[in-house]
């Protein structure tokens, strides 16, 4: 969990699990989420409170010594010491990396003293697991969290990272990733010039479709005028964009339909029970307490037509006013093998 002194040392520089984002790879966030988190006001955002960054940070020195107890046994000749991270600097003030571990390996010789080797450790906690987390002992991680890995290296001068994965609180998998000179550099390259080019003159970078919320904030005003598509320069693009959204918008009505269709054979399967399960998917339909509407305008209306001496009680109106929640249940889909 980053401290208050953290958070505030975050919004001077790029750490190492927004690389991903600003590279514009990260599933869930752009580089323009990254860009507002770093010109806003006030203290870098503090997620502690999330429940899911809460499990994680609540399971993160169990899942250290998990993994420090795992590796030692595999590596009985060597020993192994793990210690927690300040937030670490680079070559620029703006190369920042807070590892969740470093550790430090040291193997008995002889004939020639101790040989010690430093290394990093990225812990992550998952509920559910993707196909691009491949086996344990593999180096195949998704890509935000391989850029993550790599920015450390790169900050810390180390050339090896591990990232320990508890998936569904049961499966614990530990990666081992390596330095890779030439995509470091990349990585390297574009945080410079998101940081350089946008952080300091406060330029925002492009929006992508996780902004799409935002664009009226960055556009607020509308005039009367409507553009003339074949008069803009990007005019070809805009056509291939406009017909790529009208497939889209057609496809996911295909696909709505389809998971309607879908929802209803399981609903029926299920009937009065609460679910169906097998062992790689389960279906739950969880009665849910629906809430009152109550026309409170009309109500208003109806009281300032009232005489004072009517006696017309309020209970009353609130009750010819009020539409009485209708029976509903939330029906959930899980798949226990990933995406």
């Amino acid at each position: 969990m980053l401290t208050p002194e953290q958070l505030t040392r975050r919004k001077m520089g790029v750490g190492a699990s927004e690389v991903a984002a600003v590279m514009g790879l990260a599933p869930y966030r752009s580089p323009l989420g990254v860009y507002e988190s770093k010109v806003k006001e006030g203290p870098g955002d503090d997620l502690s409170s999330v429940e899911a960054v809460e499990w994680g940070n609540t399971l993160e020195p169990v899942i250290a010594s998990i993994y420090g107890k795992r590796i030692s046994e595999g590596d009985p000749l060597a020993t192994y010491t793990l210690r927690e991270s300040p937030t670490l600097i680079g070559e620029e003030s703006w190369e920042l990396a807070t590892p969740d571990r470093i550790i430090t390996r040291i193997t008995r010789d002889g004939d020639h003293g101790d040989l010690e080797e430093h290394f990093g450790l990225e812990i992550k906690v998952r509920s559910r697991m993707s196909r691009e987390w491949g086996p344990d002992g593999s180096d195949q991680v998704p890509v935000d969290v391989y850029y993550q890995c790599l920015w450390g290296m790169w900050v810390t001068g180390l050339r090896r990272w591990d990232v320990a994965a508890l998936f569904f609180g049961t499966e614990l998998r530990i990666y081992h990733l390596q330095w890779d000179a030439e995509l470091a550099e990349l990585a390297r390259t574009e945080v410079a010039d998101f940081w350089n080019n946008h952080v300091l003159p406060r330029v925002p970078p492009l929006a992508r479709g996780t902004d799409n919320d935002k664009m009226a904030h960055y556009h607020p005003a509308a005039d009367e005028d409507v553009l003339e598509v074949g008069l803009l320069p990007e005019a070809e693009q805009l056509h291939e964009t406009a017909a790529l959204l009208h497939v889209t918008k057609a496809r996911i009505k295909e696909l709505e339909v389809e998971r309607d269709e879908c929802e209803v054979i399981l609903k029926e399967a299920v009937g009065a029970h609460l679910g169906l399960s097998s062992g790689d998917w389960s279906v739950k339909w969880s009665p849910v307490q629906g809430k009152s509407k109550t026309d409170w305008q009309a109500i208003a209306a109806e009281m300032s037509m009232m005489r004072d001496d009517d006696g017309k009680a309020l209970d009353s109106l609130l009750v010819n006013h009020t539409e009485l929640a209708s029976h509903s249940r939330r029906f959930t889909f899980k798949h226990n093998g990933g995406e």
